[in-house]
C-alpha cells in the first residue's frame, strides 16, 4: 500500500514581512458546504504541516535533519508552531446573521483541537 501525500489548497497566502506578517494562509468560506467539510480542511492542513522534506539538499541546510515541507515553500515565521490560518466567512445572501454566527461557532468547536494550545513543561 503506497502512502500518498496530503494536500490542501489555501485560497490566498499573504506576506508582509515589513509589517510583521511573514506568512498568513487565508481560507475564504462562502458557506456553500457543510460545516464539517470546512473543519476537515484543518485536519489536512495539520497533515501537510507535519510532513517532512526528504530532499537531502534542503535538509542539509537545516543541520542535516528533515524539515517540515511547508518550510521549503514559505519563510520562517519567527514563532513556534504551524503557519497561521485566517478563515474569512462570506455568506453572501445564503445565511442570516444568526445562522452565520452558528456556523462560525460550529466550525470553531470542530477545529478546537487544531488551534488550541496544550501546556508543556520545559526545563
Amino acid at each position: 500500500m503506497s502512502r500518498t501525500r496530503s494536500s490542501v489548497r489555501t485560497d490566498a497566502v499573504l506576506r508582509a514581512p515589513d509589517a510583521g506578517l511573514p506568512v498568513l494562509l487565508v481560507e475564504v468560506d462562502r458557506c456553500t458546504k457543510a460545516d464539517d467539510v470546512l473543519a476537515g480542511k484543518f485536519v489536512r492542513y495539520r497533515e501537510v504541516f507535519r510532513e517532512k522534506v526528504k530532499d537531502h539538499s534542503i535538509a542539509a541546510a537545516h543541520g542535516g535533519q528533515g524539515v517540515p515541507l511547508w518550510e521549503s515553500f514559505y519563510p520562517p515565521t519567527g514563532r513556534d508552531g504551524y503557519l497561521p490560518i485566517l478563515v474569512v466567512f462570506d455568506p453572501g445572501t445564503r445565511l442570516g446573521e444568526q445562522a452565520l454566527k452558528n456556523r462560525m461557532n460550529r466550525v470553531l468547536e470542530l477545529t478546537r483541537d487544531h488551534w488550541s494550545g496544550r501546556y508543556e513543561r520545559r526545563g
